[in-house]
């Protein structure tokens, strides 16, 4: 298991062809970080910024480590 903890710089995630800015980066023990996505249409992700096809939808997150906020792990 992955720990995170939160960080504050923002980073871009590529998903499905499309680059967004993530409004919340946790760094992993190994030295990754994942990113917490917002896209406008309501969808949420999250993905590993050194693997960007690797995301899942913020309900799959959820159902692995339950809400996340300021750390959490994976």
């Amino acid at each position: 298991m992955e720990s995170y903890m939160r960080t504050t710089s923002p980073s871009v995630v590529v998903y499905d062809g499309r680059t967004y800015r993530s409004s919340v980066t946790y760094s992993a023990a190994d030295g990754g970080t994942w990113s917490y996505v917002g896209i406008c249409d309501g969808t949420s992700l999250w993905a590993r910024d050194s693997e960007p096809d690797l995301a899942w939808p913020l309900a799959a997150v959820i159902d692995e480590v339950g809400p996340l906020s300021e750390a959490g792990t994976r």
